[in-house]
């Protein structure tokens, strides 16, 4: 006796279910983690964009930085018109960020 064997069609998988949406930060920024582990930014708030963006110049204000502008006059200088700029631009109003 021969049995028949049929061919049986395999369901394509649905690539909406191979990821899952993360946000580490409560909702400012999105990613989606796909299940090898790789994660793609899709969504990012403008805050958090300025959080990244502070982080990655926190070195201007360190001890290093002020010795390193202590050394060199010339940066120095520069650095006291960059705030003198600030202080003469830079309101109250300006200081109501719009995410808040």
């Amino acid at each position: 006796m021969t049995s028949i064997k049929t061919k049986t069609k395999k369901k394509k998988r649905n690539q909406a279910h191979n990821v899952i949406y993360c946000s580490p930060d409560g909702g400012e920024t999105v990613y989606i983690q796909k299940k090898n582990g790789h994660k793609v930014l899709i969504h990012e708030s403008p805050y958090s964009k300025y959080e990244r963006q502070v982080q990655k110049e926190s070195y201007l204000s360190d001890t290093q930085a002020c010795f390193i502008r202590d050394r060199y006059p010339a940066l120095k200088d520069a650095w006291e018109q960059y705030k003198a700029l600030w202080a003469l631009t830079v309101t109250d109003d300006d200081l109501n960020y719009p995410w808040y």
